[in-house]
């Protein structure tokens, strides 16, 4: 119920523009680029799923590479606190910055972080019942009007009383518009991408056991 999302995309530059300009999975630089992010683990079943389905559960990760982006779902991308994301991830080489964008919409949470080379530049997480768990760094453009309090939170229950100033879930479309150039609940645009003409292929993890 209600939407999901934990996704690491990495990039040289504009995701959205990058897209646009390429359209056809680079499949055998997914397959690559999925063995190096996951080492201890045989990656089996190659299915495909498009962009959509960026709430994979369990073991199972959807991955895409387009150009110089790489977008990478899995269930552990989800965390509260998104600058502690396991260091293998943020240094690992398919571009020069990395985001981590995740969200649950059935508890109004929303998280993101972003790393230019390697450095956090911004971490922010809240929810309305665990308040702000996280703000590091300087907000970025699509933030101000909700941390300025332009973009004031709306119950849907008719309750004025709401935690926080803002609402995350709207934070959240602003987000993945500005990082990503698409929406997942919000109003679709013209200027948007469509994430269902972008196909992820799916894999199951299995350990891969290794000898001392």
């Amino acid at each position: 119920m209600g939407a999901k999302a934990w996704l690491l995309v990495y990039s040289n530059g504009n995701v959205a523009a990058d897209l646009r300009e390429n359209t056809v999975l680079d499949r055998e630089r997914t397959v690559d680029v999925a063995a190096a992010l996951f080492p201890r683990h045989r990656l089996v079943d190659h299915e495909t799923t498009d962009l959509y389905a960026v709430d994979p559960r369990g073991n199972t990760i959807h991955i895409g590479c387009y150009g110089d982006t790489t977008i990478v779902c899995a269930e552990g991308f989800g965390i509260d606190y998104p600058s502690r994301l396991d260091r293998h991830f943020i240094e690992a080489p398919f571009g020069e910055s990395a985001y981590l964008l995740a969200t649950h919409s059935v508890v109004d949470w929303f998280a993101f972080a972003i790393w230019k080379e390697g450095r956090l530049e911004r971490s922010f997480s809240a929810s309305p019942e665990s308040g702000v768990l996280e703000d590091l760094g300087a907000p970025i453009d699509c933030e101000v009007p909700f941390r300025g309090g332009d973009r004031p939170a709306v119950d849907p229950a008719g309750d004025d009383t709401y935690p926080l100033d803002f609402h995350p879930l709207d934070l959240c479309e602003a987000v993945f518009n500005e990082l990503c150039g698409f929406v997942l609940e919000g109003e679709v645009k013209p200027e948007h991408i469509a994430p269902e003409k972008y196909v992820l292929l799916k894999h199951r993890r299995k350990w891969r056991w290794l000898p001392f």
